[in-house]
């Protein structure tokens, strides 16, 4: 039973080893990632703002057959009715972005029609911003790491997986992982400055939050753990 324990625990090292050793060889390349991000946050933020500057939108064509119908339509009736929402501009989403009916096409029973998404515009200061949320993306990215890296070294060098810095690591791992909830409202964000998008749309990552209360539960399994261990060494 206890040469059993030990393989157990020379298992657990070998692992928190190995995985202390990807967590440095990822911290530096995110050291790297986020240097490349400053220097060229700051490379772009010096070329004048009119220098760089591109518009783009969406074109989505759709076809409408109404030979396909029982019923008989007015061909008139449906030419007013394209009409008016061409000259209305009266928007309709898809996929979360707004069009309208731009120019249609009628030939017998079927409408071809073509509808433009909102017009982005894409500036130095926009790029600049992309570079912006890089640079946060590798400081969240970064944290992570380095406290699965902390983890990992406790891992290491436990002598059982119930010791006490094993179990605070892993809630300091759990906690590193809460920005991360935020990271779907800040890449709302970065999308938002990228394509000068009149709307902001905010969001929580709850796989994220759902993550971290599963991580801080096996954290607390582990220290109920350490106590029944203390208890049966006390015992002993």
């Amino acid at each position: 039973m206890k040469m059993d324990k030990e393989k157990a625990v020379k298992k657990i090292n070998k692992a928190g080893k190995v995985g202390y050793v990807i967590a440095i060889i990822l911290q530096v390349l995110t050291v790297a990632l986020f240097a490349l991000s400053v220097f060229g946050s700051f490379s772009v933020g010096v070329v004048p703002k009119d220098f760089y500057s591109y518009e783009t939108s969406i074109v989505v064509k759709g076809t409408l057959d109404y030979s396909k119908l029982d019923s008989d339509l007015d061909p008139d009736a449906i030419e007013e009715s394209l009409d008016a929402l061409k000259n209305n501009s009266i928007y309709f989403m898809m996929a979360g972005d707004d069009y309208r009916i731009n120019d249609y096409e009628i030939d017998g029973d079927k409408v071809t029609f073509t509808s433009i998404g909102e017009t982005a515009t894409v500036t130095i200061k926009n790029l600049v911003a992309v570079f912006v949320f890089l640079a946060i993306l590798c400081i969240f990215t970064f944290c992570t790491f380095f406290c699965a890296g902390l983890l990992c070294k406790a891992f290491a060098k436990c002598v059982s997986p119930f010791d006490e810095i094993v179990i605070k690591r892993m809630r300091l791992f759990a906690i590193s992982l809460l920005p991360w909830s935020l990271f779907s409202m800040l890449g709302n964000l970065m999308l938002t400055f990228m394509s000068g998008a009149p709307k902001v749309t905010l969001s929580i990552n709850l796989a994220v939050i759902f993550t971290v209360l599963v991580i801080f539960a096996l954290a607390y399994i582990f220290k109920y753990g350490a106590v029944l261990q203390k208890e049966s060494d006390e015992t002993l």
